[in-house]
């Protein structure tokens, strides 16, 4: 089987909520579990391209690199 860079998203499993990452690629069942996910290449959800997760990345549901973060509009005061 040839090896490929995974899309994660990341899921719980079980009655416990155990928290996973899990491969959404066509005919790919990879699971890895969070603490181990650090340091793995992934394809960002947004723009597609290859990146290494660390801390921040982590933490998404769906992970995107970092210049793909959304900033939040400010507020205008009036």
């Amino acid at each position: 089987m040839e090896e490929h860079v995974h899309k994660y998203v990341r899921v719980k499993l079980g009655k416990k909520g155990f928290t996973v990452f899990q491969c959404i690629l066509p005919d790919c069942s990879h699971y890895i579990r969070s603490e181990l996910v650090i340091g793995k290449r992934f394809i960002c959800w947004r723009c597609d391209g290859i990146f290494v997760m660390n801390q921040k990345t982590a933490q998404y549901k769906k992970p995107h690199c970092s210049s793909c973060v959304r900033v939040p509009k400010e507020v205008a005061t009036t």
